[in-house]
């Protein structure tokens, strides 16, 4: 993952990176994605359009309208069997073509005494890519390339690679150069300067005292850099006493110290006589981690007479180093080792080390690895699988097996013990999250502190405050505790632990849901999490209307419904955050007055049993004090709100009669007509109506209306017709 940071307009960032595998391919498929997060924190919709991948072959340094100081990118952009590059992008934008080079040549191969070679090739204008064999085979090194014209080739556009994958099959082992350039048309020249490329040998740590009494087992000597252990041996050595040459054998080892710095054992046997002693190291044979050969070599005199100096101390083991971490959760992977003086490391084994478990047997055997760490001290490796179960270790290393550079053998011990514990503590319990003082908020109604325990809609637990404390109990002591950003793992504080009780107190970035972990910690670093997921109200609950209710009320108003901006504590709300007026005066409130939710809403409740106090005609007002009415945070309203009805006088009995049209005119032989009745008051019981025609020139379609005290406001319809009959008598 790269993460760019903040790239301004017009600006180009680059990230590149190197991937050391263990395994030798070639990639197939790439994928990229990315992510634009503002500064926030949350990711928004991204300035970034899209992703485009392009196999690069190597970055370069090039000149272009643009400069930017950053790397160029020379890419196979068009498939070919040998992954031939073929367009040069500019890290500040655009492209250029490039001209491969495959057939240049070379006048001979460099050497020691002949480091320049002169690169033929007939080049196209424009940028172009030159491979060739590598002209030394990689034994050298190419430490400049210059034009006919003198100037210099970037190194940053000159590399090698020792092998060629193909398109398919395996790969062919050689050793190429590779350069980029901008060419002119025609015949091109490069003059490649080299250097020795291997390792030489930059001192022998000088034998002391000299003259010495005693014989000299072991010698000490650094490369210029770090070469292939397994090419440095006896045959690369040379001793002679008094000028005579001593045939050595394979009893004189080497022992790498660091990639560098190599120890020279077993030569006892052969520095036993007085005399004058040469040991020559040639580095002819010894070749660099690349396979590049050494150049040179080094001699170390010394003389072994009677009366020489004599070392007679024995090394003593000094300390065994702490570990930073104990307890701890890990295996203990290596331990550092200090003696009095340097040692023949090869006298150092793993059977000079005893490990034990819980005071169990020795764990000790020969996956145990010694290795030279610095003067005097030495690192002993492979101690991972042995220390991973969990327990109490104690590590000890005995001198009387270790053996200094003359011969003297140790004394003493020295040892190391930890606690090894991967179980991670229980999750805290008991949690309390409770809010803070009123004031901090500018709440003035809100309690100095709560418990919140109502959970929203999703699942949190509603807070009003945006500084919360939680405090909760561990089931042991020595424990931290620490509180994190679920979505980002960053620390948000840590909790004071007194005994098996911790509090803290976090900082919200705002209002809203926010989910955090609990993270409890022991003294070797094991870490158990228990989520917590809250939701911030610092908002206070107002009336945003009234419903179920009309300006005109014929009869008694039973209910009236409340919205709140957001949902309520029921248990907050009763009849002391009511008062209902007749004109100006108080009422009192019926005892059997409900609050109940209403069904299919979030935050609308109905005030229910106001029948009995809402008969009388009148201008009636209920208002609710919505300061003494909580939110499920706990929060209390804001402000109170006031709705008005009117209670009508109920009408006096009778029967209002509607003609259709306003007329009711009929015609012979012609066209009906109709009117409805509907009586003005509810009946207590049924009410029947006779209908009746006089002079015998209509007709009506019934004789009788029924009304109940259900029906008796809907209109029942009467149509009326004219008797047609032999004179002709209009409307």
């Amino acid at each position: 993952t790269a993460n760019f940071g903040d790239i301004k307009a017009g600006k180009t960032a680059l990230a590149d990176w190197l991937l050391k595998s263990s395994l030798q391919g070639k990639f197939i498929d790439y994928k990229a994605t990315f992510e634009h997060v503002n500064s926030l924190g949350k990711p928004e919709l991204s300035l970034i359009k899209d992703v485009e991948i392009h196999e690069l072959i190597h970055t370069v340094q090039v000149t272009h309208e643009n400069p930017d100081q950053l790397p160029d990118f020379l890419v196979n952009e068009t498939f070919d069997a040998q992954f031939t590059p073929d367009i040069l992008y500019f890290s500040s934008g655009g492209t250029a073509p490039v001209n491969a080079v495959k057939n240049a040549t070379f006048d001979s191969a460099p050497s020691l005494s002949d480091l320049d070679v002169v690169i033929s090739a007939q080049a196209q204008a424009g940028w172009t890519y030159f491979r060739l064999p590598e002209p030394s085979n990689s034994q050298l090194d190419l430490v400049r390339l210059e034009r006919a014209d003198g100037s210099l080739v970037s190194m940053e556009n000159i590399w090698t690679t020792d092998r060629t994958f193909p398109a398919t099959g395996r790969p062919t082992y050689e050793n190429i150069l590779h350069f980029l350039d901008f060419t002119t048309a025609g015949p091109t020249t490069y003059r490649a300067f080299y250097q020795p490329g291997g390792p030489s040998i930059s001192q022998i740590l000088p034998v002391s005292p000299d003259p010495i009494g005693t014989l000299v087992n072991s010698v000490t000597l650094d490369f210029t850099k770090p070469i292939s252990a397994k090419s440095f041996d006896f045959q690369d050595l040379t001793l002679t006493r008094d000028g005579r040459t001593i045939l050595l054998t394979s009893g004189v080892t080497i022992q790498t110290l660091s990639p560098t710095r190599y120890q020279i054992s077993g030569l006892a046997p052969f520095t036993q006589l007085d005399g004058a002693y040469a040991l020559s190291v040639h580095a002819a044979g010894i070749l660099d981690t690349i396979g590049k050969a050494g150049f040179g070599m080094a001699v170390e005199q010394w003389s072994k007479a009677p009366g020489g100096a004599v070392d007679a101390t024995a090394p003593q083991v000094l300390d065994v180093v702490d570990l930073l971490s104990d307890p701890r959760n890990q295996p203990v992977s290596s331990l550092v080792v200090r003696f009095s003086e340097a040692l023949d490391l090869s006298s150092f084994t793993w059977q000079d080390i005893n490990l034990s478990r819980d005071g169990g047997p020795n764990l000790a055997n020969s996956s145990i690895q010694i290795s030279f760490s610095s003067d005097n001290a030495y690192q002993v490796s492979g101690l991972a699988a042995l220390t991973a179960a969990d327990g109490s270790y104690l590590f000890t290393v005995n001198s009387p097996g270790v053996r200094d550079l003359v011969g003297n053998s140790g004394v003493g011990s020295q040892s190391e013990s930890w606690l090894m514990d991967t179980i991670a503590p229980a999750s805290p319990s008991e949690l309390v999250v409770a809010g803070l003082a009123a004031s901090s908020l500018g709440l003035e109604s809100v309690p100095a502190s709560a418990v919140f325990t109502a959970l929203s809609a999703s699942g949190q637990l509603r807070i009003n405050t945006l500084t919360p404390t939680i405090s909760g109990q561990l089931e042991e002591a020595g424990l931290k505790v620490f509180f994190l950003n679920s979505l980002t793992g960053q620390t948000l504080g840590q909790a004071t632990v007194t005994g098996q009780s911790f509090s803290g107190t976090i900082t919200l970035p705002g209002p809203g849901a926010f989910s955090l972990d609990i993270a409890v910690d022991d003294a070797a670093g094991n870490r158990s999490l228990r989520p917590l997921s809250l939701f911030a109200d610092v908002t206070r609950p107002v009336v945003t209307g009234f419903g179920n209710l009309l300006p005109q009320n014929a009869r008694p108003v039973d209910a009236i419904d409340v919205t709140f901006s957001e949902p309520i504590d029921l248990a907050s709300f009763s009849a002391a955050d009511l008062s209902l007026t007749r004109n100006g005066a108080p009422l009192t409130l019926p005892p059997g007055l409900t609050i109940e939710p209403v069904a299919g809403t979030s935050a609308t409740y109905r005030l229910s049993g106001l029948q009995s106090v809402t008969a009388a005609p009148g201008l009636y007002s209920l208002r609710i004090d919505v300061t003494g009415i909580n939110d499920l945070a706990d929060n209390s309203g804001l402000e109170g709100a006031t709705t008005s009805f009117t209670i009508t006088a109920p009408p006096s009995p009778g029967v209002t009669l509607a003609q259709s049209g306003g007329t009711t005119l009929v015609a012979e032989g012609g066209s009906t007509d109709s009117y409805t009745l509907t009586l003005q008051t509810q009946p207590t019981a049924e009410v029947r109506i006779s209908l009746s025609t006089s002079g015998g020139q209509l007709t009506l379609n019934r004789s009788e209306l029924l009304f109940t005290p259900d029906n008796w406001n809907t209109p029942q319809s009467v149509v009326v017709s004219a008797v047609d009959d032999v004179l002709t008598e209009g409307n």
